[in-house]
């Protein structure tokens, strides 16, 4: 599934992109996960895969915050992968 959706992720990126070139469209982040968000889901449930794993009851958006003075602050990348179990 998380090749399905990083894929419809880069394609509603691109796509919002073109709009801001050609059509002088503002960019709007949430509409952008949004549209990822439903077009992920319609295509994983066309493909008969069980959905109920990507409902999330909470939605956390991420982001880089800069350290206080005198601080040093270290980025690192944390992956997971979550298997469902289909009985």
């Amino acid at each position: 599934m998380w090749n399905i959706v990083f894929g419809v992720s880069v394609w509603a990126i691109w796509m919002a992109r073109s709009q801001v070139i050609f059509i002088d469209q503002q960019w709007n982040f949430d509409q952008v996960v949004n549209r990822a968000k439903f077009v992920s889901f319609e295509v994983i449930q066309g493909m008969g895969i069980n959905v109920y794993i990507l409902v999330s009851p909470y939605e956390r958006h991420v982001r880089w915050v800069s350290p206080q003075s005198g601080w040093v602050k270290f980025n690192v990348d944390d992956s997971v992968r979550r298997y469902a179990l289909q009985l």
